[in-house]
């Protein structure tokens, strides 16, 4: 009896010998997996890191939602269990400890082969998307292309191609209802806005339709009163670049538009537009009251008033008014004494422009008023309104 006594002792020993060894080993397992997940964690975080920029990560782990994991128990096993011949009460190969937010990601993919099979594919990912949305504006918003005429340089390839366009001459976009061509679609789209009468902008203070933009804008300083442009030379100021470029003309005497029949220049497009109608006799504004026609809006304007009897300009030392601009400034003269054109052969000086033009006659004999009764040429048109009269006395007698 105490020999078999001794041996369940000892074989109660053994039992728990064994058990607690077993128990340590599955420490050691735990501990080593613990370790190469760290490990695994770490090699993953430097590798996105370093590939992936922060606004182009996958969502895919990013939209799990962590759950609590609880952490089992490790009991005392007989040594039968430990030996894996009963499955009740049994521990797991691993221990499941509560799961951070990388951890929870790492638990997709434990081994780290196929660890480096998701990050790869994610790359790839990557890549596509980085070639469909691939940046047109070069690194650091520095200007890397430069024309190879004028050494301007741009930002974009495209800014560049059709800024060659004004070296080359080159217009690709053709309109389709009147054939005028444009070097970008941008003003194309402008131009067919004028077939179509589309205004799309539309002034908020005065309801005034605009087909550009910019016309909008420009059209919002007349409310406004901004200037915001002004002359380099007089630092005079202009709500519009038009207006400046125009003005900035009369420092440097530039005439850039020429008559192609007398071959007169003109600092304005629309002052050569007019003039070109004195050689085509093209008169397209007419008065609805006396049908007399007219080569501006303005002439005709300034006609009108003739039968409304409006005179809005009004001279301030004798309060005398004026239909238009012009004759007042004329008719101040006469107050002040200024005298400012020339003749070039005499050197007689006039307050008005026209003086002098009937003056200079005197000197070249110049008749260029005919009677329209017998063809006689007079220098002045009074005389030749006076002679007709005579004309019409003499004949009725």
């Amino acid at each position: 009896m105490q020999a078999k006594g001794l041996h369940r002792l000892e074989e109660v020993s053994q039992g728990r010998l064994t058990r607690r060894r077993s128990v340590r080993i599955e420490e050691d397992k735990k501990e080593d997996s613990a370790h190469i997940k760290q490990e695994e964690e770490e090699v993953l975080l430097v590798r996105g890191a370093q590939q992936k920029p922060p606004f182009l990560k996958m969502e895919k782990d990013n939209v799990m939602h962590v759950k609590e994991k609880s952490v089992l128990k490790c009991e005392d096993a007989s040594p039968s269990e430990a030996n894996g011949n009963s499955t009740e009460g049994a521990q797991p190969d691993n221990l499941i400890a509560p799961l951070s937010d990388s951890d929870e990601a790492m638990s997709d993919s434990p081994d780290p082969d196929e660890a480096h099979k998701d990050t790869d594919s994610e790359d790839a990912d990557f890549g596509k998307c980085r070639s469909v949305k691939k940046p047109k504006v070069s690194h650091g918003g520095k200007k890397t292309f430069a024309c190879s005429v004028c050494g301007q340089s741009f930002t974009r390839k495209g800014s560049l191609k059709i800024h060659t366009r004004t070296h080359t001459g080159e217009k690709p976009f053709v309109c389709s209802d009147c054939g005028q061509r444009f070097s970008t679609t941008g003003n194309l789209k402008i131009h067919m806005r004028r077939h179509t009468g589309e205004k799309p902008f539309t002034c908020t203070i005065c309801g005034r339709a605009s087909s550009t933009k910019q016309n909008l804008i420009s059209h919002t300083r007349i409310h406004s009163g901004e200037k915001p442009l002004s002359c380099s030379i007089c630092d005079q100021k202009f709500s519009h670049q038009v207006n400046l470029k125009r003005h900035t003309r009369t420092h440097s005497g530039e005439k850039a538009f020429a008559c192609l029949v007398c071959s007169q220049r003109f600092t304005r497009r629309g002052s050569l537009k007019i003039h070109a109608r004195t050689h085509t006799g093209e008169k397209p504004s007419s008065c609805s009251i006396c049908d007399q026609r007219f080569t501006t809006k303005g002439y005709l304007k300034i006609h009108m008033r003739t039968h409304s009897g409006e005179k809005p300009f009004t001279c301030s030392f004798c309060i005398q008014a004026f239909a238009t601009k012009q004759n007042l400034i004329s008719h101040t003269r006469t107050h002040t004494g200024e005298k400012p054109f020339s003749c070039s052969i005499c050197g007689q000086h006039f307050a008005r422009k026209d003086s002098l033009t009937k003056h200079t006659m005197t000197h070249t004999g110049e008749k260029r008023f005919p009677c329209s009764v017998c063809g006689q040429r007079f220098t002045r048109k009074d005389r030749v309104r006076k002679h007709v009269c005579l004309g019409v006395r003499s004949g009725g007698q």
